[in-house]
């Protein structure tokens, strides 16, 4: 990424994270921030002092190799004809960070030479921890898949999916997962509290066990073998988890997973439409 300059159009949570962890890489891009509200300027030049901030794309004084799309959805069709229109048509690299508009329908506003993937991260990307899938098509160079590749991995792990449908189902999973996640503590803090804990008890039983739990889990090879370690026969864990089990968890999951990803089609289904 060295040699790049990459344009980040969208410096909110997820550009402004993006951006962050393209900063501190050990080869770090020249960096272009565009973004339309002119209050976060200040912040962004102190943020990013090397970089070059902008309001609008028309201010961009070089041509960028790389343009990541960070902005929210409604506003990426004519985010798009602004980048064809004032930027010179060259082979650059354009990622999209923008959950739910299909390549076709980016493409479409784009161009049909355009060079385009698609990366769907996740919150934890703010700390460097984030979890992002990615999907091209097949006629996207093997230099072109590692640039999208090295952006992300600034902030996290990468998985390259082999289809757009799968995109979809990752974005129920690892997408909306951080949000589960969360409630899954809350109602663990709440059932400790009203089993006798405080708030704050409960608050950082809940968040040092969910911390370890994750860690543990990146030393395994299964899931099920690390449930099974702590499950004593006819102990307290095992009567937990027959409750669990009783109350069908896992349907219950399922059924929440397959509802995210229905709503992604559908998302998906009123960009192809335009």
């Amino acid at each position: 990424m060295q040699n790049e300059t990459v344009l980040v159009i969208g410096t909110g949570n997820m550009g402004g994270a993006i951006a962050q962890g393209l900063a501190h890489a050990d080869h770090a891009p020249e960096l272009i921030l565009c973004d339309h509200n002119p209050t976060r300027h200040a912040n962004l030049k102190t943020r990013f002092p090397a970089a070059q901030v902008v309001q609008a794309i028309s201010q961009v004084q070089q041509s960028p190799s790389v343009i990541i799309l960070a902005v929210k959805p409604h506003d990426l069709k004519i985010i798009c004809q602004h980048l064809t229109a004032e930027l010179a048509d060259t082979a650059r690299l354009y990622l999209s960070v923008a959950a739910g508009v299909p390549h076709s329908a980016l493409i479409n506003w784009l161009g049909q030479n355009a060079v385009l993937v698609r990366a769907m991260p996740n919150t934890p990307a703010e700390i460097g921890l984030g979890m992002t899938g990615l999907y091209t098509s097949t006629d996207t160079s093997t230099e072109h898949k590692n640039i999208a590749d090295s952006i992300m991995q600034a902030v996290g792990k990468t998985l390259w999916l082999d289809t757009e449908e799968q995109l979809d189902a990752l974005t129920a999973l690892s997408g909306s997962g951080p949000a589960y996640v969360f409630y899954f503590m809350e109602c663990l803090q709440q059932a400790g509290i009203s089993l006798g804990l405080s708030a704050e008890q409960a608050r950082a039983l809940t968040q040092q066990t969910l911390l370890g739990s994750a860690q543990l889990a990146q030393q395994s090879t299964t899931f099920s073998q690390l449930r099974l370690n702590v499950t004593s026969k006819g102990g307290t864990t095992e009567q937990a988890l027959a409750s669990l089990t009783d109350h069908d968890l896992q349907k219950i999951i399922t059924l929440a997973l397959t509802a995210a990803r229905d709503r992604a089609l559908e998302i998906s289904n009123t960009y192809q439409e335009q």
